[in-house]
């Protein structure tokens, strides 16, 4: 998380953040509890050997492409955020980047100097 200076863009963040990671969960909870649930319906109405490969993919694509939709779907949460706070984290962020990129110079810097020893 970037270094951000006001105490109410950094309590901002971190609610937004706060909030992505309880949906996360949640929606993990929910997914398997539904994989089981599709399992099982699939397993009554279509009963299949267990060991088949095929099923198992195709399941894996469908799932996989109604994530991708449900993402696509989702708003961006950030976004609902005052502009000026939007540019703020936005700032932060990059010096963030900055400070990390400078970090890894120094250190391969460190790395050459000691290979040429």
């Amino acid at each position: 998380m970037p270094l951000i200076k006001n105490p109410i863009d950094a309590a901002n963040v971190f609610t937004i953040k706060t909030s992505h990671y309880l949906i996360a969960g949640m929606s993990l909870a929910t997914a398997l509890s539904w994989n089981e649930a599709i399992r099982r319906i699939i397993d009554n109405t279509y009963p299949m050997p267990h060991d088949s490969g095929k099923v198992l993919i195709i399941y894996s694509v469908v799932m996989t492409i109604l994530l991708i939709l449900v993402i696509y779907l989702l708003p961006d949460t950030k976004a609902e955020l005052p502009l000026d706070v939007q540019h703020r984290i936005h700032k932060a962020e990059i010096d963030d980047h900055k400070r990390k990129m400078k970090q890894l110079e120094i250190r391969m810097q460190q790395m050459k100097l000691e290979l040429e020893k």
